[in-house]
């Protein structure tokens, strides 16, 4: 079976979008970026994929969505990271 260009061009987009996940959480690990930068980063990475479900028409089964299929665990991270985000901000 053969993939339309723009098809391609998807997949070769959610293996991008993938990468910077690992890289993303692999900054983290190491300190390299704050939980800010964190955050706004798996933000813009969780639009793009929205983006994409809309385009192909994709609705995620309830309580999972694409970004939990394309990187697993991840959501989980930054769901604990939005929680101690907040926990720190309601100090401020």
């Amino acid at each position: 079976m053969l993939l339309s260009e723009k098809k391609m061009e998807t997949i070769d987009t959610i293996a991008k979008l993938r990468k910077q996940v690992e890289l993303l959480d692999s900054h983290k690990k190491v300190g390299l970026i704050n939980n800010k930068q964190y955050t706004e980063s798996l933000d813009r990475i969780v639009k793009y994929i929205e983006m994409i479900e809309q385009e192909y028409d994709i609705e995620p089964p309830k309580d999972f969505t694409a970004f939990d299929l394309l990187f697993g665990d991840s959501m989980d991270k930054f769901n604990d990271m939005m929680t101690s985000f907040d926990v720190l901000v309601s100090k401020r």
